[in-house]
């Protein structure tokens, strides 16, 4: 082989990774009555769970802690979006979950999300496809009736182009397809009178 042949560099054509690795962030600030259940839901399928606390004083963040979660601390700029960003920038895994202190999956809904994770992950067509989970979410009254749902995206591929954008009302503008699953439900307690 001549010395002046340049070499030919092969294309990498591996597949993405076919282990799903689901990152759970969530921002609270003074939710020491809700952080368990927040937590708990996904302790069993999660790969970590990250906190980022904005300012509380009460005992959330030590209840986070004790519970096994990785907790961060962000200064409160009046901006939503900013302290998501912040939770999903520390994720490792390769999809995140991103629900409020307020919100929970019941445990069969859980099951059924890593079903459609581990197939959209393992199918090179669906990964190129799918940017996020399309769920229900359903809003509680004071008796955990639902008064209310509409849909949302709150599971996504951990990808530096999928972050939130506004200070408040803030969105993820998805690239791709979202993956239908309004038979999945995120649980929303915030809305209860009592709350």
């Amino acid at each position: 082989m001549s010395k002046n042949k340049k070499r030919i560099k092969k294309k990498n054509t591996s597949p993405p990774p076919t282990s799903v690795r689901l990152s759970q962030c969530m921002i609270v600030k003074n939710e020491e009555k809700n952080i368990k259940t927040a937590l708990e839901w996904a302790k069993d399928i999660v790969y970590e769970q990250i906190v980022v606390d904005t300012g509380s004083t009460d005992k959330t963040v030590e209840l986070a802690e004790k519970m096994g979660a990785t907790v961060y601390h962000f200064e409160w700029i009046n901006d939503f979006s900013a302290a998501k960003n912040f939770a999903m920038n520390k994720a490792k895994g390769n999809w995140i979950a991103i629900l409020d202190a307020d919100e929970y999956m019941p445990e069969e809904d859980a099951k059924e999300l890593m079903k459609i994770l581990n197939l959209i992950q393992r199918n090179r067509q669906y990964i190129k496809e799918y940017d996020s989970v399309n769920c229900s979410w359903v809003h509680l009254d004071d008796a955990g009736k639902a008064f209310s749902v509409i849909t949302q995206q709150r599971i996504f591929q951990n990808r530096p182009d999928l972050r939130y954008e506004g200070t408040i009302h803030e969105t993820i503008h998805i690239r791709n397809k979202t993956y239908n699953a309004e038979h999945l439900k995120i649980m929303h307690t915030g809305y209860a009178q009592t709350v």
